[in-house]
């Protein structure tokens, strides 16, 4: 059998390790090697120009021969921000040697990294171009990492990976056209997406030079999002975790109009394929980093497609036109490159490919999914499709509020003039904002009036919550039991908005029967122990009937009148109740005294 040239395995890169021809340290991944960096690295003054590595001596040599006051040696073991605009050369841990199996490599940015829009270039020792190795030295190679933060400023440290190296056997190891099309016979390499995002029918493929590629701006799988715009935020991104940081702190979600989408010089974005790609388990894939086909500029910061992978292509878009640039859905955007490689295998010689199986954090993706560091971006909630929250709600300056308050959280019961005038200086001097902004903005308090309602034989109505969020607006409090009935105060609700929004509540979700007193304000409530309870200021009232009280609305499921004795002593039922209603169980006799009084 002929020994084609080939990308290498996982397998045949660990024989190099064996070996000794790579001394790096890393990991070995299906076709790629992935080596760390080291506990250094040095900060180059931008304004010498962009450090370049030379043929005919080492990166070293070359780093020694710029002026001292152009280099800083930095210890990175602690973490190290790097920011944008500046210019860092990290050493990679470990040493490449020669040998007659590797005739070049090439380097290429992680995902996760590219996803941040983190610049990085490869050099070596006795090479002059960056990313490639064609000059191999009998006395081994070092080799280094030239960065460059665009968009985030970014926290480093040791051990962290960036980038990826591919080891080739001969110069032809990428497929041909003709190739391509063979493979597709028995392997489509795209497919088109279902109506949730998913693989679809294979597609037709569209061939140049290349496989290409198009631009998806429906978002079917990302419900309507098509694509995030790198914000200017100022806080440094933390490479050494993952899932901490908002990623909606990071990236502003985009929805086309129209199937177009307009985006600007120089800014940065995340975008997804037309196309679903389904790798072989034999192939490996990279996409161009610019193309002319569709727009001009940079596609990609992380453009290797390991084997056996699936999901949307996320292409990490600079334009570099001179204007604003209108993408249209369905429009090429780049071109894939194909690699053969062996079937890759495990340390046991089982089949190893892209996947949870490897640690892999992409499989499967659909739209312009963010990096591993940040957290999972919330597409449904970017979409505003909950009708429920996709309005204006009352807030109030969460100092202003927890300032008139004793306790720093709980219940606590205040007089009716103090009511009064806190009921006054919300509505005058609160504003209104959008409730998916505020969400999980604890700087401001969402204001509830929260009302019980009581009846005869100092009973207290008490539901069950619905389990649906087209019924109910927060899927945080799905099914739990509450005593108190209460909502967010919206513009509509004006000119009295407490007021207004506090019947609106009642009218919305409850029959009442029989002579009524109240609504009274009787207390204020802040309890931060969930998220759900961090952005919410609760506006206690009570009310009693000499009638009943029962459920309407589909946001409540079931309804009772309860005696208050029985939930006081069974410890169990309590357990059932939303943080809320637990809070105030205790104060209801206070309460209810407190509404059929005159005055108090």
């Amino acid at each position: 059998m002929v020994d084609r040239d080939r990308c290498l395995a996982s397998q045949e890169i660990r024989e190099l390790i064996s070996k000794g021809i790579i001394s790096h340290e890393g990991s070995v991944q299906p076709s790629s090697f992935e080596p760390i960096l080291d506990e250094y690295c040095y900060v180059l003054d931008a304004e010498g120009g962009i450090f370049h590595p030379s043929r005919g001596r080492t990166v070293r040599r070359s780093l020694l021969e710029l002026p001292g006051r152009q280099r800083r040696e930095v210890d990175i073991r602690n973490g190290f921000e790097i920011k944008v605009g500046g210019n860092y050369l990290f050493p990679l841990k470990g040493k490449m040697e020669s040998s007659d199996s590797i005739r070049f490599l090439k380097s290429s940015p992680k995902s996760s990294p590219g996803r941040v829009f983190l610049n990085d270039r490869f050099l070596s020792d006795y090479n002059d171009s960056f990313d490639e190795v064609s000059n191999f030295s009998k006395d081994g190679l070092n080799t280094w990492l030239l960065v460059q933060p665009l968009a985030f400023n970014l926290i480093v440290g040791p051990k962290i990976s960036l980038n990826q190296l591919r080891f080739f056997k001969g110069y032809e190891s990428q497929l041909s056209t003709r190739e391509v099309i063979d493979w597709w016979r028995s392997h489509p390499l795209m497919h088109l997406k279902d109506e949730n995002g998913g693989m679809g029918m294979p597609v037709d493929p569209t061939l140049g030079e290349a496989l290409r590629v198009h631009l998806d701006l429906e978002g079917r799988g990302s419900y309507g999002i098509v694509g995030l715009r790198a914000r200017k935020n100022p806080f440094p991104i933390d490479l050494r975790e993952e899932g901490l940081v908002p990623s909606e702190d990071y990236f502003e979600p985009l929805k086309a109009k129209n199937g177009k989408l307009k985006v600007k010089p120089g800014e940065h974005y995340l975008i997804s394929s037309q196309e679903v790609l389904n790798i072989p388990a034999e192939l490996n894939s990279e996409l161009k980093p610019h193309s002319h086909l569709g727009i001009s500029g940079v596609l990609h910061r992380a453009g290797f497609i390991d084997n056996l992978f699936q999901g949307d292509l996320v292409f990490e878009v600079t334009s570099e036109e001179p204007t604003d640039r209108i993408l249209s859905h369905g429009m090429p955007i780049g071109e894939l490159c194909f690699y053969r490689t062996k079937l890759p295998q495990d340390i046991d010689g089982k089949p190893m490919g892209y996947g949870k199986e490897i640690g892999s954090h992409y499989q499967g993706q659909m739209g312009p999914k963010v990096a591993k560091y940040l957290k999972v971006f919330d597409f449904e909630a970017a979409a505003k499709n909950h009708k429920k929250l996709d309005r204006e709600v009352l807030v109030q300056d969460a100092k202003l509020l927890l300032n008139l308050r004793k306790e720093k959280m709980g219940f606590e019961l205040i007089s009716l003039e103090e009511g009064e005038e806190l009921i006054n200086m919300i509505e005058n001097d609160g504003f209104f904002h959008s409730r998916y902004d505020c969400e999980d903005d604890s700087l401001i308090l969402q204001t509830i009036p929260y009302v019980i309602g009581f009846g005869p034989e100092r009973k207290v109505f008490s539901y069950v919550r619905a389990s649906d969020i087209q019924d109910y607006g927060d899927k945080r409090l799905f099914g739990k039991h509450s005593i108190g009935i209460g909502g967010h105060v919206s513009r509509e609700d004006g000119p009295e908005f407490i007021k207004g929004g506090l019947e609106r509540e009642l009218e919305e979700e409850v029959n009442i029967t029989g002579e009524i007193i109240g609504p009274k304000i009787v207390g204020t409530l802040y309890q931060p122990d969930s998220p759900v309870d961090q952005v919410h200021f609760g506006l206690v009232y009570g009310f009693y009937t000499t009638g009943n009280i029962s459920q309407s609305e589909n946001s409540i499921v079931s309804g009772r009148m309860i005696s208050l004795s029985e939930i006081w002593k069974n410890k169990k039922m309590q357990e059932g109740y939303e943080t809320w209603s637990k809070v105030l169980i205790p104060h209801l006799p206070n309460i209810y005294d407190a509404v059929l009084k005159k005055s108090f």
